[in-house]
């Protein structure tokens, strides 16, 4: 899947990615593609991660939080469940993007008036 992820990118050749993408061929094929591999190292069982590698990995992650928590929060946090409740790509299409609507009602009441949560009747 990482292919398809990477072909709509068209600016920014940083790419950003948890422990489990890491393999030398993922390595190799962004290295080819020109992209800037920003994805996390893990340790193996009898070899820890040095500090200057959880140094590193703290970091990419300060990064990739900010677009995790926006899934985080549009689909388990808001709704209570990870899966939606209908049939159909125009139907899965629509309450995806109506999530997204909702989603950024509330992150503009949360950084214009400071409160914490925002509630919808």
């Amino acid at each position: 899947m990482l292919d398809d992820l990477l072909l709509p990118v068209i600016e920014g050749k940083k790419v950003f990615a948890d422990s489990a993408y890491r393999a030398m061929e993922v390595e190799r094929a962004l290295k080819e593609a020109g992209y800037q591999s920003k994805i996390c190292e893990r340790g193996n069982r009898g070899k820890k991660l040095t500090k200057a590698q959880e140094r590193r990995n703290h970091q990419r992650s300060k990064f990739r939080c900010r677009v995790e928590h926006i899934f985080g929060a549009t689909f388990s946090r808001m709704y209570g469940r990870a899966q939606m409740l209908c049939i159909g790509e125009k139907r899965a299409t629509i309450t995806i993007g109506l999530s997204n609507v909702l989603y950024n009602m509330r992150r503009f009441v949360q950084l214009t008036t400071g409160r914490a949560k925002a509630r919808f009747a």
